[in-house]
């Protein structure tokens, strides 16, 4: 099974958070858990600064950066995703994948990259793509819309076959 694709930088935010989510190693997934913490840890340090009558500095501090973190790694996360989308010249360019019962190969605009099933130990759908982990700190997406609706079940079945599914 073969298809050709363009990815669009919503389709990159889908991929990295369900990698985040679901494929990524325990300590990476830790950090996001860590910075939320650290988040509400600091504006609820600023209610208490507030209340104990604190010096207003800390409690400006605390409130002020505690929200500002919340808000950089919170809301503004797809947008960080997306401009490093843009930066990354590699995804741009019409991309091309061929599916069989030995390997995944896909073509780009930095080359082509033959990947044997077994070198993929984890896999997850999303609503839009089909993620898949090789290493730690590395994935692929293929998107749904490439494919027919028959050949989405397809490429679901061949999937469910060769790669382990995702948490």
């Amino acid at each position: 099974m073969q298809a050709t694709f363009i990815y669009t930088p919503e389709e990159f935010v889908e991929g990295h958070r369900a990698w985040a989510k679901h494929l990524a190693p325990v300590n990476a997934r830790m950090v996001g858990h860590a910075i939320s913490l650290s988040a509400l840890l600091l504006i609820l340090a600023g209610v208490y600064f507030a209340y104990s009558k604190a010096d207003i500095r800390l409690t400006v501090f605390c409130f002020v950066y505690g929200a500002f973190v919340a808000i950089y790694y919170g809301a503004f996360a797809g947008t960080r995703l997306k401009r490093s989308f843009h930066k990354d010249g590699g995804l741009h360019g019409e991309m091309s994948i061929v599916l069989d019962d030995q390997q995944m190969k896909i073509c780009g605009t930095r080359g082509e990259s033959k990947i044997y099933w077994h070198a993929f130990p984890k896999s997850v759908e999303t609503p839009n793509l089909f993620v898949l982990s090789t290493r730690p700190r590395m994935f692929y997406m293929i998107p749904k819309r490439a494919f027919s609706p028959s050949e989405v079940d397809t490429v679901r079945q061949l999937l469910a076959e060769k790669i382990s599914q995702g948490a």
